[in-house]
């Protein structure tokens, strides 16, 4: 039988004919020739596609698809189920799974190289949980012995093996076996109890004890993702629910301002932590599923718990008093001070957000009331504050103002169609919002010290002088300035393939090539500019730099002032050398790939200076880059080499010798970077190791070379 919303639904989308036979249990079981059929997986893309995982009475699994007719028609296929555009996938062909065609056919040769000649080798699988496309989790048993199975994408195996690894030193599952060519991971099997009421006390302790654990490496949150999942959720949840557009994005500004304000507690986290993820036992409790263990804001594992209490309520999983009570007794456990206590809230207010969706994948029978329940417990929840989000930039709110930013927008000669969102934040310094545009989108510029009226004047000269993407390959975005309450300027978002996605081992490295052109055009541009940047600048900021770093590592200080006394005779050894324009901030992450137009962006910080800063600093970044992430200052070679390439046989003014001390100079700014950015101070040691003054510099050595 369908249910009303789904009824509603179907009768919106008559692009999927087979959307009702897939919404309908017991039409689909009928269909599919069986009692019954328990749902793994719902997967939903409006006017689209529609797929579902189902197991049968006789435990098998069943993955199908919804498509339109014409796709339909395009695609070969095993089979139409119920003549409706309904593919019949077998699982065992899920490509995104390396490891779905043995689990599927042969289990033997994933279980083999888990467990080698254990008897888990030859055990029984149990399929407890199977996204297609994402994640299947299995428990394989024999002879009194069990184990914990799970299948990932290559893109997510890396995280979750190291979450794996993670919960084996700090005693919870151990970790049994894993295979990288398979992306699977085998964990010992733990014995528990669920948390009931008495329990959410020992999920606290135990999440505190996890929390204190010295962080691991790698696997930050990047900046942006917790605000870009927000709004893709309430933006799916409008369309499967479009009367509830306008609380839906209310919710979601309202939550995204209180997460704004909160300052974090960086450190280790669970990254999906619920009384679903304890198990208690005699000697206390353990915690399971660390697939997305790293680290983070600690406050998002408090928030995630209290709002699946919630989540609980809503279906009938326990009552409101329970509801309260086990919260209470999960923060007693935990034992969160007075200023952790003031933002939780955000968090919990973010985990009802990101539930939305929930009622609706779950297929719960009344899934339209059980969402706008949950918008109302966010509308409880979420912190009430007059203050502003950033007190040295007072206008931010308003610059995420629908209403307030329609006007600002339309003076660009475009009409703002969208919530603005907020792409960057550096608190007390800058920020940066996107203003979602039918035209083309536009950035906001924000910064602490007052109204930057230079640089769209810049933008204009610039575009002027043939950097408008016509002419040249070249290309810098249009500006305008904004209202001068707002301290910022307006800028056009441009679109293309980011640079840094080509700083990799084994990628094309033509594209640096092309940036180093795009350089040497940059510095033969005779512009004047509002400021000048001269070498003693330059080392103000390095001296700091190393300042700060000896100041965190002390028991670093002599080599670090060693390296410092080296740096300074370096930088008097730079030769004379005409102004030019300088980015002066000229990095991978500048530059946006068009097709055959190259997009720089970022030209706050513009002046006229010595020409070898800018390619000095691009090299730098790509090395500290592969020493950071790869353990090798070297991996990245080709690309150094063909920037360096493009940018001297296009003209560029710098000398090879100059950027080479440039390159170094550069590099040592990371010494306090990498302190400074959380999820980099792992790479601090080596990068002091590799700049220490006998090594050898990899710009010299590599320009001799090339």
């Amino acid at each position: 039988m369908i249910s009303p919303p789904n009824e509603q639904l179907i009768r919106r989308d008559s692009a999927l004919p087979g959307l009702a036979l897939l919404l309908d249990d017991v039409a689909l079981a009928e269909a599919l020739g069986t009692s019954r059929i328990e749902r793994l997986y719902l997967r939903y893309k409006p006017g689209t596609s529609c797929r579902v995982a189902v197991r049968k009475a006789d435990h098998s699994i069943e993955v199908l698809k919804a498509v339109p007719r014409k796709r339909f028609a395009r695609k070969q296929s095993s089979g139409d189920l119920s003549g409706l555009a309904i593919h019949r996938k077998n699982p065992a062909k899920d490509q995104a799974l390396p490891g779905a065609r043995h689990f599927f056919g042969k289990p033997h040769r994933i279980l083999r190289p888990l467990f080698g000649d254990h008897p888990l080798a030859r055990g029984r699988i149990e399929i407890l949980r199977y996204k297609a496309g994402r994640r299947l989790v299995a428990r394989v048993t024999t002879f009194g012995q069990a184990a914990l199975v799970k299948l990932h994408t290559p893109s997510g195996f890396a995280r979750a093996q190291a979450g794996a690894v993670r919960s084996d030193l700090l005693g919870h599952a151990p970790l049994l076996g894993a295979d990288a060519s398979l992306c699977a991971i085998a964990c010992g099997w733990l014995d528990g109890a669920p948390v009931d009421l008495a329990g959410h006390r020992a999920a606290g302790e135990a999440l505190v004890r996890l929390h204190a654990a010295p962080s691991p490496g790698g696997f930050d949150e990047a900046p942006g993702e917790s605000a870009e999942t927000l709004r893709r959720i309430c933006a799916y949840a409008a369309n499967l629910l479009p009367e509830l557009e306008d609380r839906l994005a209310s919710a979601c500004d309202a939550v995204l301002r209180s997460l704004l304000a909160s300052p974090g507690r960086f450190g280790s986290v669970h990254g999906d932590f619920s009384a679903d993820q304890v198990l208690v036992a005699a000697d206390g409790a353990r915690i399971v599923d660390w697939d997305r263990a790293g680290r983070g804001d600690q406050l998002v594992d408090l928030g995630s718990y209290l709002a699946r209490l919630d989540m609980d309520v809503l279906d009938g999983t326990r009552s409101a008093a329970e509801a309260r009570q086990a919260a209470a007794s999960f923060l007693s456990g935990y034992g969160p001070d007075a200023a952790a206590m003031a933002w939780i809230a955000s968090q919990h207010a973010a985990h009802l957000l990101r539930l939305v969706t929930e009622p609706f994948r779950r297929q719960l029978r009344d899934w339209d009331e059980m969402t706008a329940a949950l918008l109302r417990r966010v509308a409880d929840v979420v912190p009430r504050t007059t203050e502003p989000i950033d007190a040295a930039m007072p206008t931010l709110a308003e610059c995420l103002d629908r209403r307030a930013m329609a006007s600002v927008v339309a003076a660009t000669g475009v009409e703002l169609t969208g919530s603005p969102e907020l792409l960057r934040h550096k608190p007390g310094r800058r920020a940066i919002v996107r203003l979602p545009c039918a035209a083309g989108d536009r950035l906001i510029k924000l910064r602490a010290k007052g109204p930057d009226r230079a640089t769209p004047a810049l933008h204009h000269t610039l575009r002027e002088a043939g950097f408008d993407g016509r002419a040249a390959p070249f290309a810098i975005p249009r500006a305008w300035p904004g209202p001068d309450r707002l301290d910022a300027f307006l800028m056009e978002a441009v679109a293309g393939e980011p640079l840094a996605d080509h700083a990799r081992p084994g990628r094309d490295a033509a594209p640096f090539e092309r940036a180093g052109r795009a350089l040497a055009a940059l510095h033969r541009l005779d512009v004047s500019l509002p400021q000048d940047w001269g070498l003693a600048d330059e080392w103000a900021v390095l001296s700091r730099a190393l300042r700060q770093a000896a100041e965190r590592e002390p028991k670093h200080k002599d080599r670090i002032d060693k390296l410092a006394s080296e740096l300074r005779r370096e930088l008097d050894r730079l030769s004379d050398a005409r102004p030019v324009p300088l980015h002066r901030d000229f990095y991978f992450d500048q530059i946006l790939i068009d097709g055959e137009r190259m997009w720089l962006v970022d030209l706050d910080l513009m002046a006229r200076g010595h020409p070898a800063i800018d390619p000095g600093n691009f090299t730098a970044h790509l090395e500290e880059l592969a020493l950071r992430r790869d353990g090798d200052p070297t991996t990245l070679r080709p690309q150094i080499h063909a920037f360096r390439e493009g940018y001297a046989d296009a003209g560029g003014p710098a000398s090879g010798d100059d950027i080479d001390l440039m390159h170094r100079i550069s590099l040592a700014r990371h010494l306090a970077i990498c302190l400074r950015i959380p999820g980099r101070t792992e790479a601090f040691p080596r990068l002091l190791h590799h700049l220490a003054p006998t090594a050898q510099s990899l710009s010299a050595a590599s320009a001799r070379s090339a």
